[in-house]
């Protein structure tokens, strides 16, 4: 592949428009899967879809169990293994997305959107430039995060954290613990 060395720098989007009255809910990770599926079966009957972003280590120990968990949800791109991609060197940050990439569409037999979810939400200018290059126009992060991931979190306070948002609003929720999906 060809990099565009002059591509403009993935933009970093942390709401979506007001307008759309609706609000984004977002799970990232996926190492937990029967927590992943239980979220899905939660939006799927409440008429509800999510955007997932889920590493490719963990898509490809149980990809038959991915297949029916994705199915309807918009799945984004959080790299291959979970990397701080700032302390990575180019060759690196590249290869987690294009990996990440790979394995979904090998696996899911559809491609990611192409929007990225760095790992903990950190990037610089260097990540931006090279996901730009990679076909990553933006970087999706939160408006709100739930905190789901702390030990010890439940069910209700998750819920209380998420009391007053607002339309375009985005949510950070994970597929790792049986709160979330309560």
């Amino acid at each position: 592949m060809d990099l565009e060395k002059d591509a403009a720098p993935a933009k970093v989007i942390r709401r979506g428009p007001r307008s759309s009255g609706a609000v984004a809910l977002t799970f990232d990770d996926g190492y937990n899967t029967a927590a992943c599926a239980k979220i899905a079966r939660t939006l799927r009957r409440n008429g509800a879809t999510g955007t997932f972003f889920i590493n490719g280590n963990h898509l490809k120990k149980a990809p038959d169990e991915w297949r029916r968990i994705l199915r309807g949800m918009s799945v984004g791109n959080h790299t291959r293994s979970h990397l701080f991609l700032t302390k990575e060197p180019d060759p690196v940050v590249r290869r987690q997305i294009r990996d990440n990439e790979t394995i979904h569409e090998e696996l899911l037999g559809q491609p990611l959107l192409k929007v990225l979810r760095p790992p903990y939400g950190v990037y610089d200018k260097r990540v931006k430039r090279l996901a730009a290059q990679l076909g990553y126009d933006r970087i999706i992060l939160w408006s709100l995060d739930t905190r789901d991931w702390q030990s010890g979190t439940t069910a209700r306070a998750i819920t209380r954290r998420a009391t007053g948002l607002s339309p375009g609003s985005v949510v950070l929720m994970h597929c790792t613990r049986d709160e979330t999906a309560k």
